[in-house]
């Protein structure tokens, strides 16, 4: 066995036929039989190729996973001054939310996008560094956000087109240490 590095980030094993066994522990029952890469990428004649050109390893490469298995992209998000951290959509699915990593308030805003447009309506100003999650509640009427200055907000959804969020209420200092999750 050896080991390939996709996308930079860690070593992934690239198992030989021989080494999948049904019965094995480390590969959970998994073999190259089993293997339905339609179920990930829903089309049909993706997997029959991969088994076919590798008759004797059998690995998902950077660009399989770049070409079969991710959406394509469709637009891009202009508006944030650094990378984004974190995106939530609504359930009904009428508007994103984004922020983007922050050491300053100014940055830490929070964008409101329609979907149709893909345009930023107005940002939400709550927290003083990065927000490190955002949620809508079930029924959409509340986001919830939380972020590296131990502060979490909740913003409320109105009828106003212009600004269809507001701070209904801040919690400074919740927590001792930083909040990751809502």
């Amino acid at each position: 066995e050896a080991a390939s590095m996709p996308f930079g980030l860690k070593k992934k094993p690239i198992l030989s036929k021989s080494s999948l066994k049904a019965d094995d522990e480390e590969n959970a029952g998994v073999t190259i039989e089993d293997f339905q890469p339609d179920v990930l990428t829903n089309q049909k004649d993706v997997g029959e190729e991969i088994v076919e050109d590798s008759t004797d390893e059998f690995m998902l490469n950077e660009e399989f996973l770049m070409s079969k298995t991710r959406w394509p992209e469709r637009n891009k998000l202009y508006g944030h001054a650094f990378e984004l951290y974190c995106i939530a959509t609504t359930k009904k699915g009428d508007y994103i939310v984004t922020a983007a990593k922050s050491k300053k308030k100014k940055y830490a805003n929070i964008f409101v996008w329609t979907v149709d447009s893909l345009n930023p309506i107005c940002q939400l100003t709550a927290h003083e560094f990065t927000v490190h999650q955002m949620q809508f509640s079930p029924d959409d009427k509340y986001l919830l956000c939380v972020s590296k200055d131990r502060q979490f907000s909740v913003f409320e959804r109105n009828d106003d087109e212009k600004q269809p969020f507001k701070l209904v209420q801040i919690q400074n200092q919740a927590h001792k240490r930083v909040l990751w999750c809502c």
